[in-house]
């Protein structure tokens, strides 16, 4: 093998060696024109130009395609229909929140006893018993329990009335049990029909559910439960259970009833039975008309559409089925649906028997129900019936809760707001309003008890933990016994005495006695953790007022959730040294 390092190359004279790195090899781009970009406003321009392009756009998007089918143009319906013996707003039924709860001390309901005994005093003068008033201020005396941190306008408000007036409920609960024997025998016919004007006018004036609270403090929200019965014309009976789960926001619709069996429903809700007492068949024969609606794309290419609703504007995420859904329907499909009148009164369940269609041909279509009860296939779904439980069947009838319309909402008596805090690993339920004697709301930050500690040292102190405001309560998360994730509602106290800081929000007082005790060492209240997400949430205590179909004029109490405003920091911490 030669040696390389004695070899050398001759080359011509004249050429010049050019070092590798100096040695380019020349590349050639093609430069083309592309019709296609990423901006979409030029061709979604309704643009006018000559015949053909106008042609050629009306064939680009489709409007000349046809189907091989025909138009409906007469239809026959024939259906079930009962209306539910309960002349009542189911709003009241479920939301209704007892007035006077016994975990909460009397001064929180002091307006309404002292409205109570106002009325009891004017019967008395109307009856012309005006004698007995200093029996029935004996008898039944306004209780002062105020807490030491009460407010002065309510110590004031109590002393205003304080021998003036009773606790008109603490006498409806005892039905003159406590002063009759003091009245004469004579008088007592009249006083028990004044108690019997002042029991109506007390149910005529408050609705309360005579059954029991439906609201799941586990959950903040609302569960009941009834059943429906449908009789048909040949006999048989339909009957029908349903579940309302997961309500809390105040209006109340028939996508809030699941289809639930026998076995399904929950013995500690409480049972309201709805019978139909004028249960029919109907017949109708009805000329359907195309669905339309507010931004539904024209049927034709040039017509002008109204751009006061704008569906290209809604920008879903990829988890919003919602949205996605109604955006398919309106830009998509909208055009394939048809509607046919059909008058179901408030307070009513329906069954659609057979439904057959004529179309222009002549042709007569029977459409079947989606939902099919004979079968319990997880894809048996639709958006337009009553959802199925677990173990529960798809329904094809549809129940029209009897519903109040418009409610006049009044101010909250009560506001909470659950974050979560991240930092201290805890959930904290600020009071931000609370109620007060006089019966209305008051600033939760306001009504707290200001219990600093004194400073020691002339530079630093030792700090055990940093001061949370009275009104912010802590939830723990711990496991419950059957091994769930739950928020237990904790304990704070003052800085100086020591003392246990308590709820003053009837929302968070569940398993307490009046008196601030515990009613059972064992009874833990236990929010589910699936409840309080990120974005927090927010409770409301309010009356509410709606007027029935029939003029009667319905009040009560009730609770709302919402959505509330976010994370939070206590700025909890414990062995600090602070400056004075």
């Amino acid at each position: 093998m030669p040696d390389l390092t004695t070899l050398r190359l001759t080359f011509p004279e004249g050429i010049t060696l050019i070092p590798i790195n100096l040695v380019s090899t020349p590349v050639w781009n093609r430069l083309e024109a592309s019709p296609v970009g990423d901006d979409m406003t030029r061709s979604l321009r309704a643009e006018i130009r000559d015949p053909l392009w106008m042609l050629s756009r009306q064939w680009q998007f489709g409007e000349f395609e046809g189907d091989d089918a025909g138009t409906p143009v007469f239809t026959n319906l024939e259906y079930y229909s009962g209306n539910v013996s309960r002349n009542t707003p189911l709003e009241t039924i479920i939301e209704s929140q007892p007035l006077f709860p016994l975990a909460e001390p009397k001064w929180k309901t002091l307006y309404l006893r002292i409205q109570m005994g106002c009325y009891w005093f004017e019967l008395l003068n109307n009856a012309g018993a005006t004698n007995l008033r200093e029996i029935f201020i004996s008898g039944y005396p306004l209780t002062d329990d105020f807490p030491v941190n009460a407010s002065q306008e309510d110590r004031q408000y109590f002393q205003l009335y304080a021998n003036r007036c009773i606790d008109g409920y603490d006498l409806l609960a005892d039905e003159l049990k406590i002063v009759k024997a003091k009245i004469h025998v004579d008088q007592h016919a009249g006083i028990e029909e004044l108690l019997r004007r002042f029991k109506n006018w007390y149910e005529a004036t408050y609705y309360q559910n005579p059954k029991k609270d439906n609201w799941d403090s586990s959950h903040l929200e609302y569960q009941y439960d009834t059943t429906c019965k449908l009789a048909k014309p040949d006999g048989s009976v339909y009957e029908n259970k349903l579940l309302a789960k997961e309500y809390h926001h105040g209006h109340l619709d028939w996508y809030n009833f699941e289809v639930a069996s026998v076995n399904t429903i929950d013995n500690s809700l409480s049972p309201v039975e709805l019978k139909i007492f004028d249960s029919n068949k109907d017949e109708k024969k009805l000329i359907p008309s195309p669905a339309s609606f507010g931004g539904m794309p024209q049927a034709r290419y040039w017509a002008f559409e109204d751009g006061l609703t704008n569906f290209s504007s809604v920008s879903p995420e990829t988890t919003d089925i919602c949205k996605m859904a109604l955006l398919e329907f309106s830009l998509i499909y909208s055009n394939d649906w048809f509607i046919i009148p059909m008058q179901i009164a408030a307070g009513s369940i329906a069954k659609v028997k057979k439904l057959a269609i004529t179309d222009s041909f002549g042709v007569i279509t029977n459409i079947n129900a989606l939902a099919n009860t004979n079968t319990e296939n997880w894809d048996h779904w639709g958006f337009f019936t009553i959802d199925a439980t677990k173990s529960g069947k798809a329904d094809d009838a549809i129940f029209i809760p009897a519903t109040a319309i418009n409610s006049l909402n009044g101010e909250p008596l009560e506001e909470i707001y659950f974050i979560r805090d991240e930092m201290a690993n805890l959930v904290w339920a600020i009071e931000t309003i609370v109620p007060s004697a006089q019966g209305k709301g008051i600033s939760g930050k306001e009504s707290a008890a200001t219990d600093k500690p004194a400073a020691k040292g002339e530079k630093l102190y030792y700090q055990k933990k940093t001061t949370i405001p009275a009104n912010w309560i802590p939830f723990v998360p711990v496991k419950n016994k059957a091994g769930k994730l739950v928020f237990r509602r904790g304990i704070t106290f003052t800085d100086n005495s020591g003392k246990k800081i308590r709820p003053l929000t009837g929302l968070l007082r569940t398993g307490l006695n009046a008196d601030d005790t515990v009613i059972s060492s064992s009874n833990f209240y236990d929010i589910n953790e699936a409840e309080i997400s990120r974005a927090g949430l927010k409770l409301t205590k309010a009356f509410q007022r709606t007027r029935w179909t029939n003029g009667e004029v319905y009040l009560w109490l009730a609770n709302q959730k919402q959505t509330g405003r976010g994370e939070g920091n206590s700025g909890l911490a414990f062995d600090q040294l602070v400056n004075k």
